[in-house]
């Protein structure tokens, strides 16, 4: 059996920093946000490839696929937008020093690339985006993931200080993986996944 994470330490972080980072810092909105109609996989694994200078590279690799029906920032002009991106993650080390390479790419109008279907699979199929600013040399990732849900769903509710949120949420499995990192394919071995939909209402008064 997987072993699920809570939630509330991952779901609502990974959104906030996903949102974050899309946007310039100069144009983050301060009265933040309303997320409905929102789907989300989620998967964690052991990974280990070899990177450009020929390093071992060992740790975690996390990526994340999220698709909302409307993303509304308070305080900002205009209407709810749809909203969707990829977010990757791989920490871990490479031949002893710490190595941290992080992306997203937004994931809206590619539906060759990226398919949700509510709490019951999700897939992405050669998604490309970059660990890093592009144009620094950072590597490029090229992800292959295709979810399947299992299990039963179950609610939960969180309240924080300046959000509150609403998730059903299952259990995954990934049926299929294929992701590289610059020109090296990554092994990977599956610890953790999960398919979930939700609404978030975020005030904002912490950022």
């Amino acid at each position: 059996m997987l072993k699920i994470r809570s939630i509330s330490s991952v779901i609502i972080v990974i959104l906030i920093s996903s949102i974050t980072f899309v946007l310039p810092a100069t144009a983050q909105p301060r009265g933040g946000f309303l997320l409905t109609g929102a789907d989300a996989a989620y998967a964690w694994f052991d990974a280990s490839f070899e990177d450009a200078d020929f390093r071992v590279c060992n740790g975690e690799l996390f990526i994340g696929y999220v698709k909302a029906d409307r993303l509304l920032y308070f305080g900002t002009r205009g209407g709810p937008n749809p909203h969707s991106d990829v977010q990757v993650i791989f920490n871990g080390e490479c031949d002893g020093d710490t190595v941290v390479l992080e992306g997203v790419r937004g994931a809206l109008n590619h539906p060759d690339w990226a398919e949700m279907v509510e709490l019951e699979a999700a897939y992405l199929d050669n998604f490309v985006l970059t660990l890093g600013e592009v144009g620094s040399g950072a590597p490029v990732a090229d992800v292959t993931v295709h979810w399947e849900a299992i299990g039963d769903t179950w609610t939960e509710t969180f309240h924080t200080s300046d959000s509150h949120s609403v998730h059903l949420t299952r259990a995954a499995d990934v049926v299929f993986e294929d992701v590289t990192i610059g020109d090296n394919s990554v092994v990977l071995n599956l610890k953790e996944a999960i398919i979930t939909h939700y609404n978030e209402n975020n005030r904002g008064s912490s950022q």
